[in-house]
């Protein structure tokens, strides 16, 4: 089990002996017992996905991406959203998602130079204390900027 989503509280039983409606114990302050009780909360169930709105660009061209992040039937609390790019990672705080709901995030980038024509995977990583770690990707092709003629030296 995961520490964040368990709980430990004290549970108190009482025993009475009874017949015909009639109590029987002559001493029933010593009937109660407390109990420390381990109660451990289901995870939230939430997805992630995300997608390139744009499938293929020349290098130095922006790509916008989509990353969804939706809950299930129990409550996302303090996620952190993040997408790797090659100059570090962009994240994003989502304090609360109320069950069945979900959020897009919006995140510009700059595909980089190349002087070939490749394909490149982009991940976004979802975490949240009361939920299970989520990833999903998004593909991107990149154009050579110029038609695929490579920089040189002229003169």
């Amino acid at each position: 089990y995961d520490s964040a989503t368990a709980a430990t509280i004290p549970f108190t039983t009482t025993a009475t002996v009874t017949t015909g409606g009639k109590a029987l114990d002559v001493r029933p302050r010593d009937n109660d017992d407390v109990e420390n009780v381990q109660v451990l909360a289901r995870k939230a169930g939430w997805k992630l996905s995300k997608r390139a709105l744009r499938r293929t660009v020349r290098g130095g061209e922006t790509v916008p991406f989509a990353i969804t992040v939706r809950t299930g039937d129990r409550a996302v609390s303090n996620a952190r959203i993040c997408d790797r790019l090659p100059d570090g990672q962009a994240c994003w705080k989502v304090r609360y998602l109320a069950p069945n709901s979900g959020r897009t995030l919006r995140i510009m980038t700059r595909a980089e130079r190349s002087f070939r024509t490749r394909r490149v995977r982009n991940v976004a990583v979802a975490r949240a204390r009361n939920a299970a770690k989520r990833a999903a990707a998004a593909r991107v092709g990149i154009r050579p900027a110029f038609g695929g003629l490579g920089g040189g030296v002229t003169g």
